[in-house]
C-alpha cells in the first residue's frame, strides 16, 4: 500500500504488505460506481478533443507562471520503502501497490514510448497499451503500473508475465502520477496538484485508468 505526501514534491512512497485483492476490489468499486468487475477487453472512448483542448488551456492559465520545457527524458521512477505498520495522517494520501510492471509513458503528437523502471521499452510486449495511449490526445509524462486484472477484479502478476503468449484477462494502465503536461514541468509541484491535473485528463473509459486513493485514514485502509 504506498503512501505519498500530499503537500511535498517529489514525495516518497513508503509502502507496507497488506491485504490486496480487498483493496483493489474497494478502490475499482470507487472508479466504477457499481461493479469492482470490469468489462472485458480494451475499448477507446476518450473525451472529445473539444474537450481536452478546453482542459489543457485551462491548466495553461493554471501554471502560466511557469516557463514552457520540452518534454523529459529517460526518468526514473520512485521506488517503494518498507513501513512496520499503517498510520494516520491528514498530509498523506494512501494508494493500491498493484501487483505490476511500473512503467513510464512518455506521449508526444501521436509518439508514445513505455519505459520500465530499468528503462527497457514496454512497447513491443503491450502494443494494445501503446496503441491506447498514442491515440491519447493529450503530450505527457505519466507515471504508473501496467496490470491485469482477471474477471474477478484481481490483478494478476502471472497472467502479465504470461500476456504475450496467453493473453488473459484485462490489460491496464493504472496512472499515479502525472510528471509533465504540454510543455508544464510538474515535478515540483505538490502531489496533490499533481494528481488533481492527472484526474482531469484520464479518459472517461478503457486502458488508461487513474488509480485512486484515499486521504488520511491509512489504518483503515489497510484494514
Amino acid at each position: 500500500m504506498p503512501l505519498r505526501k500530499r503537500n511535498k514534491p517529489a514525495p516518497q512512497e513508503p509502502s507496507s504488505s497488506s491485504k490486496q485483492n480487498r483493496i483493489q476490489r474497494h478502490l475499482l468499486q470507487k472508479e466504477a460506481g457499481t461493479s469492482a468487475t470490469p468489462s472485458q477487453g480494451i475499448v477507446l472512448d476518450l473525451k472529445r478533443d473539444k474537450e481536452y483542448t478546453w482542459i489543457l488551456e485551462r491548466l495553461k492559465r493554471e501554471f502560466q507562471h511557469k516557463k514552457k520545457t520540452a518534454m523529459p527524458k529517460r526518468l526514473k521512477p520512485m521506488l517503494a520503502s518498507s513501513l512496520a505498520e499503517p498510520f494516520n495522517d491528514e498530509a498523506w494520501q494512501f494508494e493500491i501497490k498493484w501487483d505490476g510492471y511500473r512503467a513510464l509513458a512518455y506521449r508526444e503528437n501521436g509518439k508514445v514510448d513505455l519505459r520500465s523502471r530499468n528503462n527497457l521499452s514496454f512497447c513491443h510486449k503491450f502494443p494494445e497499451l501503446a496503441e491506447e495511449l498514442r491515440r491519447w490526445p493529450v503530450n505527457a509524462v505519466v507515471d504508473g503500473e501496467i496490470v491485469i486484472l482477471s474477471p474477478e477484479g484481481k490483478a494478476d502478476f502471472g497472467a502479465l508475465q504470461a500476456w504475450q503468449d496467453a493473453p488473459e484477462g484485462e490489460l491496464l494502465f493504472f496512472a499515479f502520477d502525472l510528471l509533465w503536461i504540454a510543455g508544464i514541468d510538474l515535478r515540483k509541484e505538490p502531489l496533490s496538484v499533481r494528481r488533481d491535473v492527472l484526474r482531469r485528463i484520464i479518459p472517461d473509459s478503457g486502458a488508461i485508468r487513474f488509480s485512486d486513493s484515499i486521504d488520511a485514514y491509512g489504518k483503515d485502509f489497510f484494514k
